[in-house]
């Protein structure tokens, strides 16, 4: 699911740090501004391979190319002649090597693992700020995949050769079934799922297949899924170096062994194929046997994510966006799930980051944090959901190395629609971080929570989701009190069901503000959800609508709960009753607090749990009321 872009807002409010937390980026030295180029000297197939390194001044004039690939391990190497030395590389890049020498690769190309001084922490500091540039500015980026599977190739399939200039060819032949290109094509079609002729026979009820879902191609479904599985569900996906260097680049190439496939080929096949599956093929995705819906999904939402990642780098985005929709890649140095994705950051303000590999992970990313709320103007990390595996952290400051277990999309969704609400509307906070990264800021103390219902949990038993509705109305005493009155106006009934949404509707990728229709459509996607669970039971096909997405964006991971005072609302499942809930000046949305001392209001100490939605006090109806005016501070 992709989303839209995020506006970062100004707000009302006075934000600063103390002089004694600097940002960390600092402008180069222009003299810095260099590169080295790796030349793979012509050689006999069983030759040493033999590469030279050439240093060129890095401006837009320069012609070369740049290697997109995962190391692999470091345990396994084999050896190379580096400007006459011997110089050990991973089994992966000996491999990449050894065929662009043989298909007569002869334009300089960019390598981190043979460009960048691996061994120097300054040389390593000054060219990883550069890589979103370098990546950004070389003529074409080659993907390497890896040597691929011991099969036959495809049928009119393409290999990797290159012309006495170094620019690619490309040289066809061989046979065998469900070769990649012809995949490819067939996905970019708008074409229905099981009007595909290889997908297999649809177990659908409402299958949109002109077909009426019945294979009638020539290859099986089994034989396109593994060889989209080759392609597509391989380790270069899963890293968060790779993101930047296929996002940034101007013209891309997969290859996978002797094959190529064009990057905008393989983008335009998967985000048409996702189209389908998030609309009217979802059903007949579902059905496919054993885990291979699963295995679709995965490899769809790959490339969705990197798809996505392009269109916000090129309107505009902060650099939490993509770290947080990538934060299920992995990484050798923990820094570099923030240092990789530095040239993706492309907003009108951005947060300055200097790669430094000499300082701790919890420097990197307090640094960051607090270095975003002063560039920024408003209390940016506190809008994300919070959770922290590394220790000494604090609280407020978000741990990038943790990967998520939620769907990410929707993560992010819930991000771009906190910049929707205005909860401190008009209201100062004065934030700032002292030393020892405690963030103080001024707010209003609201209400205390008094009561919780279960986690909403996203899992593959579709009725326990309408078990944690049930429960939560039966939480609030929906049924019997339905048309009482609520705080902020109108009835229980419906501030539970806007409640249920956050009040938001995630319509063409990007949020509104809820109608009555929205709810209507979501309890009849329920009453259709109920209706088809006690006819076909663990059977069932259930897709999902907008209606139910927005929902799910709203709760998944949170749970109901109610204050002292009879508000509601929605917050982290790591909540608990008698956490606090406050509206911070510079935060869009409502935070919950818990206090970790034991002393008079005005001076306690808090840990954030994360923000929460309560009904009635978004749009900045709180700002008003007569509230305790306090200043916390967050560890």
């Amino acid at each position: 699911m992709a989303t839209a872009r995020a506006e970062l807002p100004a707000e009302e409010t006075a934000v600063r740090t103390e002089p004694r937390l600097p940002l960390q980026c600092q402008h180069q030295d222009m003299d810095k501004r260099h590169i080295r180029l790796c030349t793979v000297e012509d050689g006999n197939k069983y030759d040493t391979i033999k590469c030279t390194l050439t240093r060129a001044t890095f401006d837009e004039s320069l012609d070369y190319k740049c290697l997109s690939y995962v190391w692999g391990s470091t345990n396994d190497k084999q050896t190379i002649v580096l400007d006459g030395e011997e110089h050990a590389v991973t089994v992966n890049l000996h491999a990449v090597l050894r065929r662009l020498r043989d298909a007569g690769m002869r334009s300089p190309i960019w390598i981190d693992a043979l460009c960048i001084n691996q061994q120097d922490d300054s040389d390593k500091q000054e060219q990883v700020a550069m890589m979103g540039e370098i990546f950004g500015s070389a003529q074409e980026v080659l993907v390497w995949l890896g040597e691929g599977p011991e099969r036959p190739i495809a049928r009119s399939q393409s290999d990797v050769a290159f012309d006495d200039y170094g620019n690619r060819v490309v040289v066809v032949h061989g046979t065998a079934p469900a070769g990649i290109e012809e995949v490819m094509s067939l996905l970019a079609d708008n074409t229905h799922f099981h009007d595909l002729p290889f997908a297999a026979y649809c177990k659908s009820r409402r299958c949109p297949a002109l077909s009426g879902g019945i294979a009638k191609g020539s290859h099986s479904w089994s034989e396109v899924l593994q060889t989209l599985r080759d392609w597509f569900d391989v380790a270069w996906f899963g890293r968060a170096w790779t993101v930047q260097e296929i996002v940034l680049a101007r013209n891309a190439t997969l290859i996978l062994g002797a094959q190529t496939l064009p990057w905008d080929v393989v983008s335009r096949a998967w985000i048409n194929l996702s189209r389908h599956i998030r609309s009217c093929c979802t059903e007949c995705v579902y059905g496919l046997p054993g885990r291979d819906s699963e295995d679709l999904y995965r490899m769809a939402a790959r490339i969705l994510g990197l798809w996505t990642a392009k269109q916000k780098f090129e309107e505009g985005q902060h650099l939490i966006e993509p770290l947080l929709l990538f934060s299920w890649k992995s990484s050798t140095d923990p820094r570099d799930k923030l240092y990789g994705l530095l040239g993706l950051q492309s907003g009108k303000i951005p947060t300055p980051v200097l790669p430094d590999y000499t300082a701790s992970l919890q420097k990197i990313f307090s640094c960051f944090a607090a270095d975003t709320v002063t560039t920024q103007g408003w209390l940016v990390p506190l809008c994300l959901d919070l959770t922290q595996q590394l220790p000494d952290l604090p609280s407020w400051v978000p741990d990038w190395t943790k990967p998520r277990d939620d769907p990410v999309a929707y993560a992010v969704a819930r991000f771009v629609w906190s910049f929707s609400y205005k909860t401190a509307n008009g209201l100062t906070g004065a934030a700032t971080v002292e030393e020892g990264f405690t963030l103080a800021v001024g707010g209003l103390h609201f209400d205390t929570i008094a009561s919780m219902g279960r986690e909403y949990v996203l899992g593959d038993d579709i009725a326990d989701q309408l078990h944690i509705l049930d429960a939560w109305k039966d939480m609030v005493k929906l049924n019997e009190h339905a048309s009482s009155a609520y705080h902020a106006g109108g009835d229980l009934k419906q501030a539970f069901w806007r409640t249920m949404f956050a009040d938001r509707f995630h319509a063409d990728d990007k949020p509104r503000a809820l109608i009555p229709n929205d709810i209507d459509r979501l309890n009849s996607f329920l009453d259709e959800m109920r209706v088809t669970l006690a006819e076909y039971g663990n059977d069932a096909l259930i897709g999902q609508n907008e209606a139910m997405a927005s929902h799910v964006i709203a709760v998944f991971d949170r749970r109901l709960f109610q204050t002292s005072n009879g508000w509601i609302g929605v917050c982290p499942k790591a909540a608990q009753v008698g956490d606090e809930v406050y509206i911070l000046g510079g935060c869009p949305v409502p935070v919950i607090l818990r206090a970790v001392s034991d002393h008079d209001l005005a001076d306690q100490l808090y840990r954030t749990v994360g923000h929460c939605y309560v009904h009635g006090i978004m749009y900045g109806e709180a700002v008003s009321m007569d509230l305790p005016r306090v200043r916390v501070r967050i560890i």
